[in-house]
């Protein structure tokens, strides 16, 4: 097992948070003002993110084994972005953020639902001040405008992306302006479509309410492309 700092010091990995997210384990850190310990790394998870970054070529990381690292939880390459919904919607309408959080502590709740698709429509009208969104099929009929402009957000081989869970929030966009919602709703919208792929172990039939219930904190991470 590998600690943060020793993975740094291998001069690989510049960000591990960013990177790898939560640790393998936790090791007590011998301070009393760390409660959570020490993050540790398992070694094999370190050594194929670093592969991952020697492999690194036009916007596109390879291996020969693609297909099964896509298909883990946990990642191994730096992510695309990092993004709470609920850090703008926050800084939007700060009594609605905090309705998101009272009911948690874990997992999915019936009474976050109306609030989650709340904090959405607020989103959109926020980032577009055209827009006067008021039901949830409004906002869906949106999303599928979204999609479509949202393939060029960034450049290719986007959208070949994979939504995960994160867990740590050091990473995290702090953006709060309209153009920061915007681009949250686009990345939605193509998590909505199918056009990212989604790893956070939501249950079937897909549910984005649910999702961003579950996980408010998400990471999208590039596709491993296969070596041919």
């Amino acid at each position: 097992m590998l600690s943060e700092l020793e993975i740094i010091g291998r001069g690989i990995i510049k960000n591990v948070p960013l990177t790898l997210d939560d640790g393998d384990a936790h090791y007590p850190s011998g301070h009393w003002a760390n409660t959570t310990g020490t993050r540790m790394y398992q070694e094999k998870r370190v050594l194929l993110a670093e592969e991952l970054i020697k492999n690194y070529k036009n916007g596109r990381y390879y291996h020969e084994q693609a297909d099964k690292i896509n298909s883990w939880s946990d990642p191994v390459t730096a992510a695309i972005i990092v993004f709470d919904y609920r850090f703008i919607l926050d800084h939007i309408n700060h009594k609605l953020a905090n309705e998101l959080t009272w009911f948690r502590p874990s997992g999915f709740s019936e009474r976050e639902v109306p609030f989650a698709i709340q904090a959405l429509i607020e989103l959109a009208n926020y980032s577009n001040k055209k827009l006067n969104l008021s039901s949830l099929n409004g906002l869906f009929m949106y999303f599928d405008i979204l999609a479509q402009e949202a393939e060029h957000l960034y450049s290719p081989p986007w959208p070949e992306a994979i939504v995960r869970r994160q867990v740590l929030r050091q990473c995290q966009s702090k953006g709060k302006s309209p153009n920061a919602a915007h681009k949250i709703l686009q990345i939605l919208s193509l998590i909505r479509n199918g056009k990212i792929s989604n790893l956070t172990r939501t249950k079937e039939p897909f549910d984005l309410i649910k999702l961003l219930i579950e996980n408010p904190l998400l990471r999208i991470d590039h596709k491993i492309q296969r070596i041919i």
